[in-house]
């Protein structure tokens, strides 16, 4: 697999992951992603519960 194949799929692959934490795990909270050579390499969340 060429290298733009790859750093294609990992972007691909990590926005997958943001779509599904926002659609189904997170209702308040922070999505960072972690970028090096402009590849994602990790997906940080942190969630916040409120309580009325």
């Amino acid at each position: 697999m060429a290298a733009d194949e790859k750093k294609e799929t990992q972007i691909r692959t990590c926005l997958a992951r943001v779509e599904e934490i926002l659609r189904h795990e997170m209702e308040f909270g922070t999505v960072t992603i972690i970028v090096q050579n402009g590849i994602p390499i990790q997906i940080d969340k942190t969630e916040k519960q409120r309580f009325s």
